[in-house]
């Protein structure tokens, strides 16, 4: 089931890959988080796998890949094609990622003030998301619905206390009660800039 968690502080880690190739943020993937998921989009296709369990024929086999995200709750590797086949690759973490080779570190860490969220998983994917085996939560279909779990990350965009939304990231599927209310969305009037200082 879904834990309510309040909101909470973190210090945010990025690295990114320009004209990186969606095999090169695969490897950065199996470096970093193994065990995790894989989600690939295609014009005519979605694949969901496991990282370990990924193959360099499965992402020749897509056709026209624009956008993978492989993820787990320590970290995400996102991947976006620009052109012919090269793309931006991030890497987002809460703990100091290892360096890897040809990756750049994007600046310091960012304080930041990370916030649960989950996303319902359409029932056209439950299936494949619950063929994917460990760590994927049983759900009773009558009762429960399978959702992504995400954190967002808010921080401070300027000198005025201004707060913004940095990032966002999977980490992982979760289960969701019928009728449970998901945690609310910030209101305009929070204010949670004192909190990044």
């Amino acid at each position: 089931m879904i834990e309510r968690t309040a909101p909470r502080l973190a210090d945010l880690h990025l690295l990114r890959r320009p004209n990186a190739r969606l095999a090169e943020a695969l490897e950065a993937a199996r470096t970093v988080i193994p065990k995790g998921y894989a989600l690939l989009c295609a014009p005519a296709a979605l694949l969901l796998r496991r990282v370990d369990e990924l193959s360099l024929e499965d992402l020749t086999g897509l056709a026209s890949p624009y956008e993978a995200r492989f993820f787990a709750a320590e970290a995400e590797v996102r991947w976006v094609e620009v052109e012919n086949s090269a793309g931006q690759a991030v890497l987002l973490a809460e703990e100091a990622p290892q360096m890897l080779v040809g990756w750049t570190g994007l600046d310091a860490p960012r304080r930041v003030l990370g916030l649960d969220r989950t996303y319902l998983v359409t029932p056209q994917l439950v299936e494949d998301v619950m063929g994917l085996g460990s760590g994927i939560p049983a759900i009773d279909p009558e009762t429960q619905r399978l959702a992504a779990a995400a954190r967002e990350y808010l921080a401070e965009v300027d000198n005025f206390g201004n707060v913004a939304l940095l990032a966002e990231r999977l980490t992982g599927f979760v289960g969701v009660k019928i009728g449970d209310k998901l945690p609310p969305r910030l209101e305009v009037a929070d204010d949670w800039s004192p909190l990044l200082r």
